[in-house]
């Protein structure tokens, strides 16, 4: 089991909490953390840990049992959990054949399914697999159309779209009302400022105050005016993002599945985890999750 376990970690290509729950399916009795110090024990390499003792730096011995793997393989492990070997990228297993990679889990024992391609005589063939015993395995062209048809389920009417749109800003607008308000204040407090400075000017005009007066009611009234049209600015700059965020979301909505479809792997995996808090169950048939976003399920129903 555990020579299995470094044989698999050796590789790069699974997370050490994958491996754990494998060889917890295949009948490995540990926890998670307690599998994580077993693995970084070099006893399995037939070397026992000396501990730092005085001047004696800490160091390992060899020792008298017999090692159930090479030392070679445990430090070529240790490099890849350090992530000191990283693996080289295959161009065989195509990220874009593969977008729903890291977002499902296996309906038989909960794991996250990975994914990888297969030579046929022609072409490659790309699976969504677990790497447990359980052996779901999945056509990664099925899983894909199967969620490009979930997410038509959330693409909003176009008769209605300008209509959500519209309300959505009417609820913003109303929430924001206190914001309205300070907006308000600015701009009376800024034209009380330039008034006060419009008179001050006619006021030293007319001797009615001395210059330095004048320089001192001047320089006070450019700071606050400074002051206020920096805050009005950004007062109103967050309406106009809200307003346009609101017409890019529903507009996203509208062509839910078509957005999807024109990104890149990137763009796919940023919008499968927008919509998606928590990982999707596929159990052959269809996509399932727990939860997802409430905006999408809501304006998308």
């Amino acid at each position: 089991m555990m020579r299995w376990a470094y044989e698999e970690l050796s590789t790069g290509k699974w997370l050490i909490d994958q491996i754990w729950r494998a060889a917890s399916e295949k009948g490995l009795k540990t926890g998670r953390k307690n599998f994580w110090q077993i693995i970084r024990n070099p006893i399995y390499c037939g070397r026992i840990p000396i501990a730092k003792y005085k001047e004696e730096e800490a160091h390992t011995a060899k020792g008298q049992h017999e090692a159930i793997i090479s030392e070679g393989l445990f430090y070529k492990v240790m490099d890849v959990l350090n992530g000191r070997n990283k693996p080289k990228k295959t161009t065989i297993c195509s990220p874009d054949m593969l977008p729903l990679r890291g977002f499902l889990i296996c309906p038989e024992c909960g794991s996250m399914l990975s994914g990888s391609a297969s030579k046929g005589y022609n072409n490659y063939y790309h699976y969504y697999h677990c790497i447990a015993k359980c052996g779901v395995r999945y056509n990664a062209e099925k899983v894909n159309k199967l969620f490009i048809e979930e997410l038509k389920k959330y693409t909003i009417d176009p008769v209605l779209h300008e209509a959500y749109a519209m309300i959505l800003k009417q609820v913003y607008q109303y929430v924001s009302s206190e914001d309205n308000n300070e907006l308000a204040s600015v701009k009376k407090q800024l034209e009380d400022f330039n008034i006060r400075f419009s008179k001050a000017r006619d006021k030293m005009l007319n001797d009615v105050i001395l210059d330095f007066e004048y320089r001192k009611i001047k320089s006070d009234c450019e700071k606050n005016i400074l002051i206020l049209e920096n805050r009005l600015i950004n007062l109103s700059r967050g309406k106009e993002n809200i307003i346009q965020l609101i017409g890019k979301a529903t507009g996203l909505l509208k062509n839910l599945h078509e957005t999807y479809l024109e990104a890149d792997s990137a763009g796919k995996r940023r919008l499968i985890s927008s919509i998606y808090p928590q990982k999707l169950t596929f159990d052959g048939t269809q996509h399932r999750t727990v939860r997802m976003n409430e905006a999408v399920r809501v304006l998308g129903t």
